[in-house]
């Protein structure tokens, strides 16, 4: 753990946050005492309130963590008053699946919530940790956002909104609420980062990208993107929207000042996961999964840890570790089912090495990664690596900046290779040195030099994968049919219907795309079990035209009993042209199923491209009749909506009108 220098706690920070008397305590006290109500300023309390800032899409782009472009005075001077963690990590790359582990202490992958925009059956003994805090006396709420990727069960908040408008600060007016004796947690999610802030169809949520206060012929840009200046622009721009937040912080430090309860309140900063640009944004590299974490524990709670303010600390911390942290801080009993440890108490004793993290279906696209990250080295297992990281995804291409001037980019020939590699097949592992290689440009996962720190992390990431009994690996339409009267959790933890260890050592095969694992697949597809058979039949599809062999042993499973194996075996059989049968397969399931075999059924046909001519009429029968239904899956950060059956159904049909609207033009 690196220590800094004592910081001065007489230094004032009121120059950045507006505030102009003078006193000579630490920060939070130097907030604190401005306007502090009578009833609250002799208040001693034994337990602390506890308030998560969380910005969204928001990288490490701080000054505190070294980027000298980020212009961020008041995060800066309250990091300096506080405890830094350098090496935090969100577990996914996008916001839903990320922030349902945040709220359960549980890896999505391991209770249902992987998907962006699941569908979130999750056991009944799984809840929010918020329920532990509100049933010993806390007032709990969560201001901003909702979207944990699940319903929230019953008593988890005393209050709650989610208009993603957190900018006049009345709304945290539920500081007052509790008149300064009942201690609070609160989430405060600050909008201010989200990609659309960049986005080209925004309207007047974006500034001018000409205008921005930060110089975009100035900036250091990633080597992965092409140095353009609609790029560069957006950059700018996202830099200035930091900025935003600095002023954000400001204002929610102001506030808490004002009510008087700095001197009583531990403070998290952080992001949900890395920056809402392509690559970061449900990317799972380390730009994708790193996040900044700055905690401010003021003098009254100073002894609930040993890490003094103004360090910086590199141990590895994960968002598994947030809600045992915050239980452990408020005196609280840590349910046996958490799966993180905490990592502020002074009586901690963790020895966390790695940092896990994962990718599964992003909005209409199908994938399945797994990360390790330890302090220097992050180690990629990717599963489908047929599917380039840069999946044509609807709601990042069509309206980002980025995402269009690299694609375009990309197809006129003028880029290098490490910039269009984004675009191309994956490596079924990636391994890179942060420390010398920190945009992730040159993977070492073949290199003999590296090759011990490549099999050591290939055992922790497979060993993680055990113990919390990854159902990633499960197709999920199977998973929805099997769920109905159960659990995702449970189907994970029954393993007579799910072979684990064997379903592993497939997709292992599947993954390698190699020839000479043809016999092997072609056996896996014989399996009783319905998820081996499933990475058998991807396993073929990956070979693309290398699978030849297969074609005997796919026909008969165009009437498996599982879909998502009918699905795999109609597309196999199809790219290795032989259409007819398969085509029929792909177009009844797209035309009379629902959820995430009838996406599946579009994602093939749109792989399939122009082999899709005969059943063609028939798509765009059903493209026309889709057209009409207006789904925002904003929708789903409604609770309400999670598991409201007509709603599940509209968001995978505006995810199926997307890919059936991609492959329509591709075709014309």
């Amino acid at each position: 753990m690196k220590r800094l220098s004592k910081p001065d706690r007489n230094i004032s920070i009121f120059k950045h946050i507006g505030l102009s008397k003078f006193c000579t305590i630490s920060l939070m006290a130097l907030i604190g005492c401005v306007e502090q109500s009578d009833k609250v300023k002799d208040r001693s309390r034994n337990l602390p309130n506890i308030l998560w800032i969380i910005s969204e899409d928001h990288g490490p782009m701080i000054g505190a963590f070294g980027d000298s472009q980020a212009s961020t005075p008041v995060i800066d001077a309250f990091a300096e008053q506080s405890i830094t963690f350098t090496h935090a990590f969100s577990v996914a790359p996008v916001c839903a699946p990320a922030r349902s582990t945040l709220i359960t202490g549980m890896y999505p992958n391991s209770i249902g919530t992987h998907n962006m925009r699941s569908f979130g059956r999750v056991s009944s003994e799984i809840t929010f940790f918020t329920k532990y805090l509100r049933n010993s006396g806390y007032y709990t709420a969560n201001i901003g956002k909702h979207d944990f990727n699940m319903m929230a069960p019953e008593g988890v908040w005393d209050e709650t909104n989610d208009d993603n408008r957190v900018q006049d600060w009345d709304r945290t007016a539920y500081f007052q609420k509790t008149n300064g004796e009942q201690p609070f947690f609160s989430i405060i999610n600050l909008f201010n980062t989200h990609e659309s802030r960049v986005k080209r169809d925004m309207g007047n949520q974006t500034r001018d990208l000409s205008n921005t206060k930060h110089s975009a012929d100035a900036l250091a840009i990633p080597s992965y993107y092409p140095d353009t200046p609609q790029i560069r622009q957006v950059m700018a721009q996202y830099y200035d929207n930091i900025g935003d937040v600095d002023s954000a912080l400001s204002g929610i430090l102001r506030t808490l000042a004002s009510d008087g309860l700095a001197e009583d309140t531990i403070v998290f900063f952080f992001s949900d996961h890395g920056t809402g640009v392509p690559r970061s944004k449900r990317s799972p590299y380390n730009s994708g999964l790193h996040v900044p974490l700055i905690i401010h524990i003021p003098r009254k709670f100073e002894h609930l840890t040993n890490i003094t303010a103004g360090t910086k600390v590199d141990d590895i911390v994960s968002f598994i570790d947030f809600a045992p942290t915050v239980l452990a801080l408020t005196n609280q009993q840590i349910p046996s089912h958490l799966q993180g440890t905490p990592f502020l108490l002074a009586d901690r004793n963790r020895d966390t090495k790695y940092a896990f993290g994962f990718r599964d279906r992003m909005d209409e696209r199908f994938d399945l990664v797994r990360t390790a990250r330890t302090q220097r080295f992050h180690y990629i297992k990717n599963f489908m690596p047929y599917q380039p990281h840069g999946q044509y995804i609807d709601s990042m291409y069509r309206s980002h900046e980025v995402a269009r001037v690299w694609t375009s980019a990309t197809q006129n020939g003028s880029l290098s290779a490490i910039q269009s590699s984004f675009f191309s097949a994956k490596s079924s592992e990636e391994l890179y040195d942060i420390a010398v290689d920190p945009y992730e440009t040159t993977n070492l996962a073949e290199n003999p030099a590296y090759k011990a720190m490549l099999i050591e992390m290939r055992a922790a990431t497979v060993d993680w994968m055990r113990k919390i009994k990854d159902i990633g690996l499960i197709a999920e339409s199977e998973l929805q049919k099997k769920s109905f009267g159960s659990s995702v959790y449970d189907i994970g933890q029954d393993s007579s219907n799910y072979d684990f260890e064997q379903t592993l050592k497939v997709a292992e095969l599947a993954s390698q795309m190699n020839k000479s694992n043809i016999s092997q697949l072609i056996a896996s597809t014989k399996h009783k079990n319905d998820t081996v058979r499933f990475w058998g039949t991807l396993g073929i599809i990956a070979l693309n035209r290398d699978g030849i062999d297969a074609l005997p042993s796919l026909r008969p499973l165009l009437k498996d009993t599982s879909i998502a194996v009918r699905v795999n075996a109609a597309e196999a059989m199809c790219q290795l042209s032989e259409c007819n049968k398969s085509l029929e397969v792909l177009e009844k399931v797209i035309l009379n199923e629902s959820g995430a075999a009838q996406l599946r059924a579009a994602v093939a046909l749109d792989n399939l491209d122009e082999k899709v001519a005969p059943i063609l009429p028939a798509i765009k029968r059903l493209a026309r009749e889709y057209q009409a239904v207006t789904f925002h899956t904003g929708k789903l950060q409604d609770e309400e909506n999670i598991n409201n059956p007509d709603i599940l159904r509209l968001m995978y049909i505006s995810y199926i009108k997307r890919v059936l609207k991609k492959l329509l033009s591709d075709l014309e």
